[in-house]
């Protein structure tokens, strides 16, 4: 066995076997290799992009969410302020009510007031008929009926 050949041999295959892949197989899987880093470099530099992206979109959502509660603020502030107003208003309105209603009660009580006078009056001077002519129909001494009957119509001046 000749070892000189043999090695010989392999190292003639071996080079052309390093030989082919360096030409046929090596160029395809350098530039697959080369894309695929381009595509990783690619893909962090858009990473990258997105958090800075995200950080923005985040200090803007901060900046809204503030500027949000303000107007919130500003608007349960007008509304407070309405609610005043219109209690205010009801109030005005519930008092001027109140006092037609006070009004109209006092003029009625004021009538009824003076009907009842009138008939009070009334009764009073049928009452008063009725006890002079018991004591004309009781009475011997005249005179002393007229006195009883100017003292009570005398009585009757004063109470009005």
């Amino acid at each position: 066995m000749n070892l000189n050949a043999t090695f010989l041999g392999q190292i003639i295959s071996f080079i052309f076997f390093v030989w082919f892949c360096m030409k046929y197989i090596w160029p395809p899987v350098i530039k697959i290799i080369e894309e695929r880093k381009k595509e990783i470099e690619n893909g962090l530099i858009y990473t990258q992009e997105a958090k800075k992206k995200l950080d923005l979109i985040n200090k803007n959502k901060k900046k809204e969410i503030i500027l949000a509660q303000k107007q919130a603020k500003i608007i349960l502030k007008k509304a407070y302020d309405e609610k005043a107003r219109i209690l205010d208003v009801a109030k005005k309105k519930a008092e001027i009510e109140k006092q037609k209603i006070i009004d109209t009660a006092v003029s009625n009580i004021e009538i009824k007031r003076k009907k009842i006078f009138e008939e009070l009056k009334n009764n009073i001077a049928t009452l008063a008929i009725s006890i002079a002519e018991k004591i004309i129909i009781q009475s011997i001494n005249k005179s002393e009926s007229n006195n009883v009957i100017k003292r009570y119509i005398s009585n009757l001046k004063g109470e009005q």
